[in-house]
């Protein structure tokens, strides 16, 4: 027999459809570092571990509906992303600032061969690259971060996004040549 750490995702949802509470702890404890990670980036570290919590309270609601067929982690995503653009819309009102970083640290604008997933490595640079994602439209912004950061495939993104994938490869290389001309341009979004 399995331990329900050795189970896929798939498994495990199965499992938890079948009766075995311990499932969805698994898929949980499996899940909720990256879910937290994306959310934080999307909406910022103050409101992440609501907006997390509600993902996986969609999840546990909804999990009856999953179709193991499918990839979870691309179920669960899609519930992430669309649970994070849906708070970002209600709070329009968030000033940016906040995000940026205290120290105001700077990075090289002359650079111009850095990828995003680059300069989200670089240490110092992440906090004033945060800053100018946050500023990309809400769908650039998600494909961005599920890209770089969560380092998704362009075609489970597409599955997340429910668009076609050449719909997402394209929206991402706009999203790379606006952060380039905001590093260029000192931040200011040209979308």
């Amino acid at each position: 027999m399995m331990m329900p750490m050795e189970k896929s995702d798939s498994e495990l949802a199965a499992a938890y459809k079948n009766g075995d509470q311990r499932a969805i702890e698994v898929l949980v404890a499996r899940h909720i570092s990256a879910v937290y990670n994306f959310v934080k980036r999307f909406v910022n570290e103050e409101h992440a571990d609501d907006v997390t919590q509600e993902t996986f309270v969609r999840v546990w609601k909804h999990i009856k509906r999953y179709d193991e067929s499918r990839s979870f982690k691309v179920w669960l995503f899609t519930i992430a992303k669309r649970l994070s653009i849906d708070f970002t819309r209600k709070r329009k009102n968030i000033p940016f600032s906040s995000f940026e970083n205290e120290n105001e640290e700077t990075f090289d604008a002359e650079d111009q061969s850095e990828l995003p997933h680059e300069i989200f490595q670089r240490k110092e640079t992440a906090s004033a690259l945060e800053a100018l994602v946050a500023k990309l439209p809400d769908d650039r912004r998600a494909i961005v971060i599920l890209h770089d950061l969560e380092r998704l495939s362009f075609d489970e993104i597409a599955d997340i996004m429910d668009r076609p994938m050449n719909t997402v490869k394209s929206q991402y290389r706009r999203a790379i040549v606006s952060l380039r001309d905001m590093i260029r341009d000192g931040g200011a979004p040209k979308l």
